[in-house]
C-alpha cells in the first residue's frame, strides 16, 4: 500500500508529540496525590509529577504541523457524554514497570469516547495503535515490584471534558502542555 502525498510531505515536517486525555482538576489531582503518596513511596519507583497525572484516551505520537488541524477536527466530531470514573484498584504492570490507578468497572461513556477518538483518527489516516484500551493513571515508573493488584478506597473522578496534550521531552522526564479542551455533554454511564 503506497503512502498518500500528504503523508509523504508530513513525514519531513517538524512534529508535535500529542495525545488525548482526561485531565484532572486541582482538587482531583490533590486527592489522587494524597491517597497514593505512601504507595508510590513504597513502590520505590520514580513518582510521576502531580501536574502530569492523567488518563490517556488515545496516544497519537508525532504529528506534522500540516496535520495538526486534522487532529483538532477528529476531536471536534466526537459526541461524548459526561461520566464518573471510579478508580478503585492499584496495579503494578510488571512488564512496563509502572504503578497505576485503575478501575474495576469501565464506564460505557468512557469506552465510547475512546472508540470515537480512535475511529476518527484512523479514518483520517493517523497511525494509532490497535490494542485493548486499559484506562489508568500512572503514578510511578521503574517500580521494583512485579504484577500486583490490590483494591483501594474508591477515588471518584467526574469526567466533564477531554483534552489534547502536547508532550515535550526534558532530561528529567516529559512536560505536558494542554493544547485544547472539549466539553462532554449530558450524562452517561
Amino acid at each position: 500500500m503506497s503512502e498518500s502525498p500528504a503523508r509523504r510531505v508530513a513525514t519531513r515536517e517538524k512534529k508535535r508529540r500529542l495525545f488525548f486525555a482526561l485531565w484532572p482538576g486541582e482538587a482531583q489531582r490533590a486527592a489522587i496525590e494524597e491517597a497514593m503518596r505512601r504507595r508510590v513511596e513504597t513502590s520505590r519507583g520514580r513518582a510521576v509529577p502531580p501536574e502530569n497525572l492523567h488518563v490517556t484516551l488515545v496516544f497519537i505520537g508525532g504529528v506534522a504541523e500540516s496535520r495538526f488541524e486534522h487532529v483538532i477536527d477528529c476531536a471536534t466530531r466526537v459526541r461524548g457524554t459526561r461520566f464518573e470514573l471510579i478508580l478503585d484498584q492499584l496495579e503494578v504492570w510488571g512488564r512496563a514497570r509502572v504503578l497505576c490507578l485503575t478501575a474495576s468497572r469501565m464506564p460505557s461513556a468512557l469506552l465510547r469516547l475512546e472508540e470515537q477518538l480512535r475511529f476518527n483518527l484512523l479514518n483520517d489516516e493517523f497511525d494509532v495503535r490497535q490494542e485493548e484500551y486499559r484506562p489508568h493513571v500512572t503514578l510511578a515508573r521503574d517500580v521494583r515490584r512485579r504484577n500486583a493488584r490490590e483494591s483501594i478506597a474508591p477515588i471518584a473522578w467526574p469526567a466533564e471534558e477531554f483534552v489534547l496534550v502536547e508532550s515535550h521531552p526534558t532530561p528529567s522526564g516529559s512536560e505536558y502542555r494542554l493544547v485544547e479542551r472539549w466539553k462532554l455533554q449530558g450524562s452517561g454511564s
